[in-house]
């Protein structure tokens, strides 16, 4: 994928992820994806690499609950064939949530 697919697949994201506490789930996913990911390069649990496949199924999940929009974003993903509703890859999702994250803390720090 080019950097325009990239950031086109980014203003996909976006059309789902508008609310701060789904974007603050969103990004906490990615943050706790790399404590775990940590935590097994130094510990060798392999209960963390569960946690680390695990996780966006629960936080994005309360995300897209507190935006309401669950059941439609469920939709899209099955539609497309993925587990998420811009139809990437894992690794480029991983990135837009931390984007996403990243853009609403300079916009709250720019208030």
């Amino acid at each position: 994928m080019d950097m325009k697919n990239f950031w086109e697949g980014y203003e996909q994201f976006k059309l789902w992820h508008e609310t701060t506490w789904n974007i603050v789930f969103h990004g906490l996913t990615s943050l706790f994806q790399i404590y775990f990911v940590i935590e097994f390069l130094f510990t060798f649990n392999l209960w963390y690499i569960l946690f680390t496949i695990l996780i966006p199924y629960i936080t994005d999940g309360i995300g897209h609950l507190f935006e309401r929009n669950f059941l439609v974003v469920l939709q899209i993903s099955k539609a497309k064939n993925s587990t998420n509703s811009s139809g990437v890859n894992g690794f480029y999702n991983f990135l837009y949530k931390l984007i996403a994250l990243f853009e609403l803390s300079f916009h709250n720090i720019k208030k």
